[in-house]
């Protein structure tokens, strides 16, 4: 499967605030991406994989998303009430990022937030992340099966040289995914996944 997924850095502001990464999620336009970036030949998905998957777990914290009373409301218990302004990396090489950008940049600031699409070239664009200068991004994650060995736990692990979000504030995240990596028994490794799931979001 290939997962298209967002990128927070949460060691900077505005996103080092848990309001405001709400007020992201409550604006999401899953379908709307999935339609107008994918053509309509993407799954909206709250989690790396798709129903198909054998480890999907349909954990979804913001089911009725998009919903931009929620965003607003959720921005405003932040401190943000009079809005922000943030920045999207995009890269020209990957046209879906820009794409992607555009359409939540119309989104955002239904709620007050304005956000500008940046282009950078991809080596530029990678260093960003690896530097955490970035604050918004998002990227496809080319996986096996697995969804967690192969993607939520490089992407979140505390310690991992592909966390580029920063997120180290969860200890039972890292033993979460520890509990997926190095448990046989597929229902326990289940409830890992699900407990992972929920947490990233």
């Amino acid at each position: 499967f290939f997962p298209d997924v967002f990128l927070l850095n949460t060691t900077i502001a505005p996103f080092d605030n848990l309001g405001v990464r709400q007020a992201l999620q409550w604006s999401m336009p899953r379908e709307a991406i999935a339609n107008v970036v994918w053509h309509g030949q993407a799954t909206p998905s709250s989690e790396p994989v798709s129903p198909s998957n054998v480890w999907f777990s349909g954990v979804d914290v913001f089911p009725e998303a998009p919903d931009l009373g929620k965003a607003k409301a959720a921005l405003e218990a932040a401190g943000y009430g009079d809005g922000l302004k943030i920045a999207f990396a995009a890269q020209p090489q990957v046209p879906t990022q820009p794409l992607v950008g555009q359409l939540m940049h119309q989104q955002l600031r239904q709620i007050g937030i304005e956000m500008e699409v940046q282009s950078f070239e991809s080596a530029r664009w990678f260093e960003e992340l690896a530097t955490k200068r970035y604050q918004l991004t998002s990227t496809y994650w080319s996986v096996t099966v697995d969804p967690v060995g192969h993607c939520l736990g490089p992407l979140s692990r505390s310690g991992s040289a592909w966390n580029f979000s920063g997120f180290d504030q969860a200890p039972e995240l890292d033993a979460a995914i520890d509990a997926f990596n190095f448990t046989v028994d597929p229902e326990a490794k289940k409830a890992a996944y699900a407990t992972v799931v929920g947490i990233h979001q």
